[in-house]
């Protein structure tokens, strides 16, 4: 190879890794939220912290948890800022999965630096939501609107003041 096109080989891989998105949607049947490892509302940093992680952990119970999970590479001078978005819904009984219509949900938000986690981001409840599924001929599909109210980890309440939203649609 000649040495000219290795820094343009060099530059075409920093540019393709800059903006390097990913969306990937997990099922996991006989799962519920683990209410006693999260406790986002307390105001004790290192619970909000721990809960960052710990909401997205269900335990063995009745229902289905759909995890939603954004990451999100960027390459910048200083340092590699690698960023994740996590929703999870856990919707109860499990068998609501193979209905139409409206389900019983409970939703979890999180977003933060992967390598920090619990030093940057934000943990949310949910405050107000609808989850439904819909169903063709060969496919179910989950429809959610949600909002969720947000704490700091680090208990900044200047970062995390707004309620976030956020809807789509996930093939189950």
């Amino acid at each position: 190879m000649a040495a000219q096109t290795k820094p343009v080989l060099y530059l075409a891989a920093v540019l393709l890794l800059a903006a390097c998105n990913s969306t990937s949607v997990n099922l996991r049947t006989g799962e519920i939220p683990n209410a006693t490892n999260c406790r986002p509302t307390s105001a004790i940093a290192d619970e909000i912290a721990g809960s960052q992680m710990a909401c997205h952990q269900g335990i063995a119970g009745d229902g289905v948890q759909v995890l939603i999970s954004n990451a999100n590479r960027r390459v910048s001078v200083r340092s590699d800022k690698a960023e994740r978005e996590m929703t999870s819904i856990f919707i109860r009984p499990a068998s609501a999965i193979g209905e139409a219509g409206p389900v019983r949900f409970d939703a979890f938000y999180s977003q933060g630096l992967f390598d920090l986690r619990g030093k940057t981001g934000c943990v949310g409840v949910l405050e107000d939501g609808t989850a439904e599924i819909k169903k063709s001929a060969n496919t179910t599909t989950l429809h959610y609107k949600l909002q969720f109210r947000l704490v700091s980890p680090l208990g900044w309440p200047e970062d995390c003041k707004e309620p976030h939203r956020i809807a789509g649609a996930v093939e189950l």
